[in-house]
Order: structure tokens, then C-alpha cells, then sequence
């Protein structure tokens, strides 16, 4: 499992600093609204939807794309960071499983 774990980390610090650097302008710029005082004269309101405070989370770990019910929220985009994340992890998985036994080995 060692194997599978030290994937998963290639494949994270591939993915999640970009997502999170962009992630963080996106909430950013939330407070800045807020900090000025939008009183919704724009259009919407700070943490108004799709920015709700609720849907960070699911962004953070990247869920928007397995089951997460927040809608498209903060940086919308990373629907398929999640995707291409959930998928390397159910690659590795399925690899380490299947290798058991026999004499082909996976490069990692």
C-alpha cells in the first residue's frame, strides 16, 4: 500500500497547489466585496450564491465532483481536478489489488 500512497502524493502536489492558489484568490475576493461594504448595489452580495462559506469545504478536498450537492461554487473549474484526483486514486487502488501476485510491477 506504500506504493498507492506515495502515487497519491505525486499526483496531489501535482494537482492541489494550483487549485488551492486559485481557490484562495476566489475567497479573496469574497472578503474584499465584503470588506467594501457591497450592499448588493452589483448584482449580489458577499458569500451571496455560488460563494456560499458552506461550499469551501467540499472545494478544499476536492469533492465537487463525487456527490457534493453545493452546485457549481468558488472555483468551478476544479470540477475536473476532482474528477482526474478520485480517478488516480481508484487507478492505484485497482492496480495494487490486481498486481498482487504476479511479476509485473507499476513504474511507482
Amino acid at each position: 500500500m506504500a506504493g498507492v500512497r506515495d502515487f497519491m502524493i505525486v499526483r496531489w502536489g501535482r494537482l492541489y497547489p494550483l487549485h488551492f492558489v486559485m481557490l484562495a484568490a476566489w475567497v479573496a475576493t469574497e472578503f474584499a466585496l465584503a470588506v467594501a461594504g457591497n450592499d448588493g448595489t452589483s448584482g449580489r452580495r458577499a458569500f451571496d450564491p455560488p460563494f456560499t462559506l458552506s461550499g469551501i469545504g467540499p472545494q478544499l478536498l476536492l469533492l465537487q465532483a463525487v456527490g457534493s450537492d453545493q452546485g457549481e461554487t468558488w472555483n468551478w473549474v476544479a470540477w475536473s481536478i476532482s474528477v482526474e484526483f478520485w480517478t488516480y486514486l481508484l487507478f492505484a487502488v485497482g492496480v495494487f489489488f490486481s498486481d498482487r501476485g504476479s511479476s509485473v510491477h507499476c513504474c511507482w
